[in-house]
């Protein structure tokens, strides 16, 4: 139990809670010079990150015109559900880097 002093959870939820990505700019100029392609989870019942959020960065990249899939997965695990629903998350995953590579490969 000497790996974690129970105080790091507070700073890095403080940390959490004070990072804004905006803070040099508009969500969509921080994608201006991307050329990327993006998949975009989120999860119902997540309320750290909730879908509304994961939505303004997908609109955000298709302002730029970037690559993006978007999928909301239903849950009833809140922000732990990415570690519940991994089955699911997996065949996202596993479907976006595929197409990826094909991409990639032509």
């Amino acid at each position: 139990m000497d790996r974690f002093d129970a105080n790091s959870y507070i700073y890095i939820t403080r940390a959490m809670d004070s990072y804004d990505l905006t803070q040099r700019g508009s969500l969509a100029s921080l994608f201006e010079s991307i050329r990327t392609r993006f998949l975009v989870i989120s999860f119902t019942s997540d309320w750290l990150y909730p879908s509304y959020q994961s939505l303004e960065i997908v609109s955000a990249l298709r302002s730029r015109n970037c690559d993006v899939a978007y999928c909301n997965l239903t849950s009833n695990y809140g922000h732990d559900a990415f570690l519940v629903e991994v089955n699911e998350q997996a065949e996202l995953v596993r479907g976006f880097l595929a197409s990826t590579f094909r991409e990639a490969a032509h």
